[in-house]
């Protein structure tokens, strides 16, 4: 219920914020999850610091990024498209 009670409080963004807050707490935070939750409450800077940090840790799940929509306020960013060229991956293509 702590979830439910935050989000009827504080909305979306106080709710990523909460969840932002319990991933940074853990003992080894995932850089793929705080990545998606600072592009969620709309921090590029922070976002992009933990999107590298997941580079580094060369996840297997790290080329969803390129298709990910929670992404999308960061595909204009240099820092973005550089991990997309260092992972030899094409540009992503919004359908028409």
């Amino acid at each position: 219920m702590l979830a439910k009670d935050i989000y009827n409080r504080t909305g979306i963004n106080g709710l990523w914020n909460w969840l932002l807050e319990l991933e940074l707490k853990r003992s080894t935070p995932d850089p793929g999850t705080l990545a998606t939750r600072y592009a969620a409450v709309g921090k590029k800077k922070e976002a992009l610091y933990w999107l590298e940090k997941y580079f580094d840790s060369k996840a297997i799940n790290l080329p969803r990024i390129n298709n990910n929509p929670r992404f999308e306020i960061l595909r204009s960013e240099p820092r973005f498209q550089a991990i997309i060229n260092k992972m030899g991956l094409s540009e992503y293509q919004i359908p028409e």
